[in-house]
């Protein structure tokens, strides 16, 4: 709307979509726990993901906030570079 985008994830508290995360990837130890985190993240936004994510055993995730100024790319428990190929 006016120009605007807006996330196709609705926050439950509001009923709006939610801002100021553009991108939430787990690694877990399922798929299901995989997706039923990165959208649970991503409405937390990035602090509260951050220590949910640091409270569990056998994840890691990448947040990328979307900020208006900036995006910001947050790493937690994440092995492997940004930027590196596993092979």
């Amino acid at each position: 709307m006016n120009g605007r985008r807006y996330s196709h994830i609705i926050d439950p508290r509001t009923g709006e979509p939610v801002t100021g995360m553009a991108q939430v990837t787990v690694i877990a130890p399922t798929a299901t726990d995989s997706d039923a985190l990165s959208t649970a993240l991503f409405v937390e936004g990035h602090d509260r993901a951050a220590m949910l994510i640091e409270s569990m055993e056998g994840t890691a995730a990448l947040l990328v906030t979307d900020d208006r100024r900036e995006k910001q790319v947050i790493a937690v428990r994440w092995e492997q570079p940004l930027g590196s190929s596993s092979e």
